[in-house]
């Protein structure tokens, strides 16, 4: 059974998260890029960035071709507009180029990127340099019919904050450049340069959402529509569609959302969400509705709030429906749709867990935008505190059934505003105009969520001189490595080279008594041997020798590492012959058959040593489940067969050890 927390634990999780000053939606220096938009080309053509601060700070606006840079002094309060020149547009497909928007100030502010054709607009919140990840997920949509002659594509983009930054793309559906589902390609990038990746706009099934990421370095990662409808396909009705993306390792597992307002008659609006990690359960309003795998998502329509609890890290993104009534038809009919204020849009909802309690924001000061609106989600204890430039918010609340939360949407002017509360709430910004409309966070908590971490082992072992001994490097636990964003490992370890001869291709490095080995390789949360080294014991210089790790490091700040060191006993003198000999060769554990296994499954092991022998399988939290073997066993060849019927459908791992190792496979149970 999935088991899903509550949203009131969240509260306290970003309560006590925002005591240490987290990242979060406002800083010093930023990153963007203005995608492409296909909008009609004319008169009202713009692509602007908002910059807001509630204090004088000074700020620096530049493309990083040098085709723009200007300096500028924000006041306090005041939205501070900046014009981009056209040629910000990034419309060549998968091209490195220098097109990123790139901004420094003297102190934190919130910047807000909006993008506008006649009739296809949207918007952005940028994310400072202390926000951005190494790992996205692409949301987008899919392209609306060929029907009205100009079919567009899906598409996401990347900007590069450091030279030499490799991404790596697993396309979720075909690309523009052929592409194919499934297949990573990679390309390097330098500080500055924008990255534009174009879904199959002849494909009417293309889309991106699912397309994972991942680069060496932090960057800025944009994703939506170039233009398209929602959700039916008459054609007047369309916009492009854009969002920032947060890194994978500030998603979160708790979501609510509420209905846009400003519209004419009630009518639902869509929702994806995206999963990064396999076996994602979706609980919505308290009914599990489904099991997604890492790339996939799972769409929902509602007219109502909602609760979304997962059991891993998601994307949720929201959408507002192209000009229908409730029945998918124009309002009046197709040709009296510029009577109507809103298009479709697009925008992402934090967490629960990354709510503030104060934000600055800035809504557009476009007149092509006749409405504008905040939804604010806050906790019923605390909405008679939400003060919105310096004054109570007298907006009606209304209750999100069994979440202890309430929302309001509430009607705002143009231009910056201060709203704060005595809690966390989520903040959400829009605006609707003639066949047009735009859509984005406020601003959100940026923290890692996901603490990692790992014991690694050496082992203790006895050994005599002469022969071969194989020496494993082991991972004893483990927790949250994938969800902490640790891929890759590097350990260095260090042994005496008097006493232990290698017999690998690696000989190490020579420090002083020592060989010193470097290792590097992929990191799962699998508990088993990672590595193993062979060796010569000899007669050197001791008995007894440590087995020493000089350092494991992974790639995430946000794990933490326990090493434990070895020891290598050299057995006493053989009276009959003049070295001491022992041949260890390692024991073998066999991918259990059938795999996947439904009722029963047979795991084949090897041993090479008498001794203490243990063969128990566990869950994916390290629980055990069953122990298939415990006993002091000769050497010799083994067969455990597992009742899998009383196992429910999902993934294990078993873990055979012996007086000297440990090994590890996956068992998987399907029916």
């Amino acid at each position: 059974m999935k088991k899903f927390k509550i949203v009131s634990l969240f509260i306290l999780l970003a309560g006590s998260a925002l005591a240490q000053s987290p990242p979060t939606s406002k800083g010093k220096e930023f990153y963007g890029m203005v995608m492409q938009n296909s909008g009609s080309v004319g008169n009202g053509q713009y692509f602007r960035v908002f910059l807001s601060c509630p204090y004088t700070a000074n700020a620096e606006v530049s493309i990083t071709d040098g085709s723009f840079d200007q300096k500028y002094v924000l006041t306090p309060n005041v939205v501070t507009t900046i014009n981009l020149p056209a040629s910000a547009e990034v419309t060549t497909n998968e091209t490195p180029q220098l097109k990123a928007i790139h901004v420094v100030a003297d102190t934190e502010i919130s910047m807000y990127v909006i993008y506008h054709k006649p009739f296809s607009s949207d918007s952005y919140l940028a994310l400072p340099v202390t926000a951005l990840g190494t790992d996205y997920m692409a949301v987008s949509y899919q392209s609306s019919a060929q029907s009205f002659g100009d079919p567009r594509g899906s598409e996401f983009g990347i900007v590069a904050t450091e030279d030499t930054t490799i991404v790596t793309i697993t396309p979720s559906s075909s690309t523009q450049n052929n592409h194919p589902l499934g297949k990573p390609f990679s390309v390097t990038l330098n500080h500055g340069q924008t990255y534009l990746v174009y879904g199959n706009a002849n494909d009417m099934s293309s889309d991106l959402t699912g397309t994972a990421v991942s680069a060496t370095k932090p960057i800025a990662f944009l994703s939506g529509h170039d233009r398209t409808e929602l959700f039916h396909a008459e054609g007047a009705s369309r916009n492009c569609l854009v969002e920032q993306i947060p890194p994978n390792n500030t998603l979160g597992t708790s979501f609510l959302t509420v209905p846009y307002a400003g519209r004419p008659s009630p009518v639902p609006d869509y929702f994806r969400i995206v999963a990064p990690y396999n076996n994602t359960a979706i609980q919505i309003n308290g009914t599990t509705v489904a099991t997604i795998n890492a790339g996939k998502f799972y769409e929902v329509s509602s007219i109502a709030p909602q609760q979304i609890l997962t059991t891993k890290p998601v994307l949720v993104a929201q959408y507002s429906q192209s000009e229908t009534d409730p029945s998918g038809n124009y309002i009046n009919g197709r040709e009296n749709y510029l009577n109507w204020d809103w298009d479709p849009t697009m925008c992402i909802i934090p967490p629960t867990q990354q709510y503030l309690n104060d934000y600055i924001f800035a809504n557009s000061i476009d007149t092509a935008f006749k409405s504008n609106y905040v939804n604010v989600v806050i906790a019923d204890s605390a909405t008679s505190s939400l003060v919105l430039d310096g004054v109570a918010v007298k907006t009606p609340f209304k209750q999100i059934t069994n979440t202890g939360f309430s929302y309001a949407q509430i009607s705002t002017g143009q231009g910056s505003h201060h709203i704060s509360a005595e809690a966390p709430f989520a903040l959400y910004m829009y605006g609707t105009g003639p066949a047009d409309a735009y859509a984005n966070t406020g601003g959100a908590a940026f923290i890692n969520l996901y603490q990692g971490n790992i014991t690694v082992s050496l082992p203790q072992l006895t050994g005599l001189a002469g022969g071969q001994l194989y020496i494993p490097l082991t991972i004893d636990s483990s927790q949250n490595l994938e969800l902490a964003g640790a891929k890759h490992f590097h350990v260095v370890l260090s042994y005496d080279r008097t006493v232990l001869d290698p017999l690998d291709t690696n000989k190490g490095v020579l420090a002083g008594n020592n060989n010193v080995f470097s290792f590097t390789d992929t990191l799962t949360d699998t508990i088993g041997v990672i590595l193993t080294q062979s060796f010569m014991p000899t007669f050197g210089d001791a008995d007894t020798i440590p087995l020493v790790i000089d350092s494991f490091t992974v790639d995430s700040k946000n794990v933490t590492v326990n090493a434990i060191n070895g020891q290598l006993i050299i057995a006493g003198d053989c009276p009959t012959i003049p070295t001491r000999i022992i041949y260890i060769e390692p024991p073998t554990l066999s991918q259990n058959t059938p795999n996947p296994a439904a009722q029963t499954a047979n795991i084949t092991y090897t041993l090479t040593e008498q001794g203490n022998t243990n063969l128990t399988i566990y869950d994916m939290l390290g629980r055990k489940v069953k122990m298939l073997a415990n006993a002091v066993m000769q050497p010799g060849t083994y067969i455990a067969t597992v009742d899998a019927s009383s196992l429910a459908p999902g993934v294990y791992y078993y873990i055979l050890q012996t007086p000297t190792q440990r090994l590890s496979r996956t068992l998987m149970i399907e029916r």
